[in-house]
Formats: C-alpha cells, sequence, structure tokens
C-alpha cells in the first residue's frame, strides 16, 4: 500500500480538440490512516515518464496546483506538453504525489472532445 493514498475526478473544463486551454483534475492526498495531507505545490506532483501515448503523441504537463485548505483537496491544471493543441481522445497518465519519503501515484484519465 502507498504511504499516501488518492482518488481522483477529471474534467475536460474549456479544453477541446484543437486548444491549449487548461483541463482538470481533482485529487485527494490521504496518509495511510486516511488523514488530509496539506501543504502541497506543484513540487509534488508529477507525471511518470513512459505514460501511455495519449492522442497527438504529446504527454500532459502540470500548469498549475490549488490547494482545497484543510481536506487534503487539490486542483491540478494541466494541458499537453509545451504547448501543443489537444487532440480529441482519452490521455492516460501515471501522476505520482510525493512528500518527504512518502509517495502514493494514480493512474488518471481525461476525456477531451
Amino acid at each position: 500500500m502507498p504511504l499516501l493514498s488518492t482518488k481522483y475526478e477529471s474534467a475536460s473544463l474549456l479544453a477541446a480538440s484543437g486548444n491549449t486551454s487548461e483541463a482538470g483534475i481533482e485529487l485527494s492526498v490521504l496518509t495511510r490512516r486516511g488523514n488530509p495531507v496539506t501543504g502541497l505545490d506543484s513540487a509534488n506532483f508529477s507525471f511518470a515518464s513512459g505514460s501511455v501515448v495519449p492522442p497527438g503523441g504529446t504527454a500532459l504537463e502540470i500548469k498549475n496546483v490549488v490547494e482545497l485548505p484543510a481536506v487534503g483537496g487539490y486542483n491540478l491544471l494541466v494541458a499537453p506538453h509545451h504547448g501543443h493543441p489537444w487532440k480529441s481522445g482519452v490521455y492516460i497518465e501515471f501522476l505520482q504525489v510525493a512528500r518527504d519519503t512518502k509517495r502514493g501515484h494514480e493512474v488518471v484519465k481525461l476525456e477531451i472532445p
């Protein structure tokens, strides 16, 4: 069992095929005992290299992280790497979260219309 557990929901927001708008991943990060993990920022989150190649062949990057205070919730705003436009389809990425020596991960799925 990972030292940090995660659960997520994703939404395309304004992201659509052909544009570079950000999509959202809502993520909760909890300790093994179910306590919220707070105080994380963009340095604590990353997409693993070697994830499934998404439509258009470009991986995702994290543009911004907004913490939802006191509940261990985070809104990750993501977009295709290097400013490439979105392609219609399903993006599957291996999202990692780390704090000190504690780590967790989640396979996230994001559908772009």
